[in-house]
């Protein structure tokens, strides 16, 4: 069998839209990556991360020769094997579909490869002849300082052991051998895992992550004190230093 890559964990932000919260305690769950499936087993979920009410989608588990694929935040991937089984459908508004598996109908077995798990922005690619579907790509959103690429889909499984890639945003590498291991998702994107083959070990899924991101109050600080002595005037050298800014605040 050539099973399906995991799908991301999907998502949910908002950069415009502000949240208002009354002082107070507020849980805060953060979804664990789906486990590493065993034996002829699918592609397990991963756990959905909640706050304040919202509630996003662990990935879907990557078919096997056991059961199809699973939904999720973005689908998992199919598997190709004893019959060309499809990926899984995503979430709206917080993932994509995983790719198709591949059989190879009246030709030889090792052509069969599963499909790439769904990306938050990407869905994962079909397999085909002998080559895994790679993991759908996610995205980077810039909510902490830096724009970290988050959300990508796993990466499939072939007989042939032609490797499939991961997602961008932390999707896990489909096994490169036959026998070999996946790569897992990497955590805090919530990337799926890799599918494996024969006797390999699949990748696990990318645990998620929650960033509250909030304003901080001005300091009130209007003026440059040398002690008591407001500061008028300053020079760099032989030049005259025009104003002083903390933050957008004009200190003189």
């Amino acid at each position: 069998m050539a099973p399906g890559g995991g799908g991301a964990g999907g998502y949910r932000y908002s950069l415009s839209t502000p949240i208002t919260l009354a002082a107070g305690s507020y849980p805060i769950t953060i979804g664990v990556g789906g486990a590493a499936p065993t034996g002829t087993s699918k592609g397990n979920n991963g756990g959905n991360s909640t706050f304040n009410g919202f509630t996003v989608l662990g990935g879907g588990g990557g078919a096997s020769i056991a059961a199809t694929a699973s939904t999720g935040g973005s689908g998992g991937g199919g598997m190709g094997s004893s019959n060309e089984t499809a990926g899984a459908n995503g979430t709206t508004g917080q993932g994509t579909k995983g790719g198709n598996g591949y059989y190879a109908n009246n030709l030889t077995s090792n052509n069969n490869a599963g499909g790439g798990g769904g990306g938050g922005a990407v869905a994962g690619s079909n397999g085909t002849t002998g080559t895994g579907g790679n993991g759908g790509d996610g995205f980077g959103v810039n909510i902490d300082g830096s724009a970290t690429a988050r959300f990508g889909g796993g990466g499939g499984a072939s007989f042939l052991g032609v490797g499939s890639t991961g997602g961008f945003g932390g999707g896990g590498n489909g096994a490169t051998t036959y026998n070999g291991n996946a790569t897992s998702g990497t955590d805090g994107t919530g990337g799926g895992g890799g599918g494996a083959c024969g006797s390999g070990v699949a990748g696990r899924g990318g645990n998620g992550i929650v960033i509250v991101r909030y304003p901080v109050a001005p300091l009130g600080i209007t003026a440059l004190k040398l002690g008591a002595t407001t500061v008028t005037a300053a020079k760099l050298g032989s030049t005259a230093v025009a104003a002083i800014y903390l933050g957008t605040t004009k200190l003189y």
